[in-house]
């Protein structure tokens, strides 16, 4: 029987593929590793959204009351 291995992004050594949590750096993800940076870019963008969105909707009021 093959033991499939998959590497966790955070450290590079290779862990079995059903794992939930590294076993050599503790970086846990039930839907398969991810970087710290990839959570912090995605936080990022989501505000920069929100800002936009919220931008938008002001500009438009301020428009529509004129």
């Amino acid at each position: 029987m093959v033991i499939r291995k998959k590497k966790c992004r955070d450290c590079g050594n290779a862990i079995t593929h059903n794992t939930v949590y590294c076993p050599y750096c503790g970086s846990v993800d039930p839907f398969g590793y991810y970087r710290n940076t990839d959570r912090i870019v995605t936080i990022l963008l989501a505000l920069i959204i929100v800002v936009l969105l919220t931008t938008v909707s002001v500009s438009v009021c301020i428009l529509c009351s004129w």
